[in-house]
């Protein structure tokens, strides 16, 4: 059995960073540019719809991503707090592929 690798200072980083810009334009700040972190257009789309799906108002407030980052694959899991008192999970999977970081899958739990 293969050990996965652990990733290097420089990917951990980066995946941060993909992080960053994801919850970012799924929380509205970021107006309508769509980040070019996508890879596969199903996770590009569920972003857009959840997205749209947002409570009007002040953009939310996310709390510290919660991230598992190896070699290859990544995840985060952080929570959103909107002005309205909502609250929603933003959860979503990144791929390392040609040399970055890339969100395969993402999804919201939503109080509402």
């Amino acid at each position: 059995t293969r050990t996965p690798a652990a990733p290097d200072a420089n990917r951990v980083v980066a995946a941060q960073q993909v992080g960053q810009r994801l919850l970012a334009y799924v929380g509205g700040r970021t107006g309508s540019a769509v980040p070019p972190i996508w890879d596969t257009l199903g996770a590009q789309q569920a972003a857009a719809q959840m997205k749209s799906g947002l409570p009007a108002g002040e953009p939310p407030l996310v709390q510290a991503p919660q991230w598992r980052i190896g070699g290859e694959t990544a995840s985060l899991d952080a929570g959103m707090r909107y002005a309205d008192g909502r609250h929603g999970r933003v959860r979503a999977r990144l791929v390392w592929r040609e040399q970055r970081w890339l969100v395969s899958d993402v999804a919201m739990e939503r109080d509402w």
